[in-house]
């Protein structure tokens, strides 16, 4: 082997020596960064259902109302009972509201004692509807199609849920497109806030916990005691 050889076989075995150097290198930057992502994660609060100002406000008495759902069953709101009510505006053609109705199967296994969920489609036909229901093994849960209802709460759009206590008042609303803004509406009317996100405005930053905010909004989904229906607290 000449020494001009010899050199070049050098220089090669540095600069393999180098990349791998390098290669280390940005593996360790990207778990470093990795790690940040993942403790900023936990620190930022889940967002919860966002509500518009419109309808009948946090704390007052839900619009009556009473009729029958797309299956022939007595529906009533606004009245005192047993269970709280969940109210959900859909539409059959809602790009949004195929999640929306995943979410509620959860929360209607879990929350199901102390729970009672309404779906109402805000347009579509009867028969649109009723294929919504069975495309998504929704025909257990009481179903209407009334515009009259979306007047009434003054929702312009899907999907879209309130929950209306077992007093008749109107505890929680805003948009849900997942399960997280479902969860949001059950906790914040057990904390007694409109929102989330003004619960841990009050100045609540117990919410902020080691254990990430996402996982408190889920407890009540993943727990196997639902909320009250007179005034949100649960069974011990």
């Amino acid at each position: 082997m000449t020494m001009s050889q010899g050199g070049v076989s050098s220089l090669l075995i540095v600069s393999q020596i180098g990349l791998w150097v390098l290669v280390i290198v940005l593996l360790v930057t990207v778990f470093a960064l990795a790690r940040q992502i993942a403790l900023l994660h936990r620190r930022i609060p889940a967002i919860g259902a966002r509500m518009t100002d419109a309808g009948p406000a946090i704390g007052k008495r839900a619009p009556k109302f009473q009729g029958a759902d797309l299956f022939g069953r007595e529906v009533s709101l606004g009245f005192s009972g047993e269970k709280q009510t969940l109210l959900v505006f859909v539409s059959p053609d809602c790009p949004a509201c195929g999640d929306t109705m995943v979410a509620l199967r959860s929360i209607q296994r879990s929350e199901g004692r102390h729970l009672e969920i309404v779906l109402v489609a805000l347009k579509g036909s009867e028969q649109e509807n009723r294929e919504f229901a069975t495309r998504h093994t929704l025909q257990e849960e009481k179903y209407l199609l009334s515009s009259q209802l979306g007047e009434l709460y003054q929702v312009g759009g899907s999907p879209y849920g309130v929950l209306i206590g077992a007093d008749g008042t109107v505890r929680s609303k805003g948009i849900v497109n997942h399960l997280e803004h479902l969860v949001s509406l059950l906790n914040a009317n057990e904390v007694g806030e409109p929102t989330m996100e003004q619960f841990i405005e009050s100045g609540h930053r117990n919410v902020q916990n080691a254990s990430g905010p996402l996982e408190l909004l889920q407890t009540s989904v993943v727990s196997s005691h639902g909320p009250r229906a007179n005034g949100g607290q649960r069974h011990a």
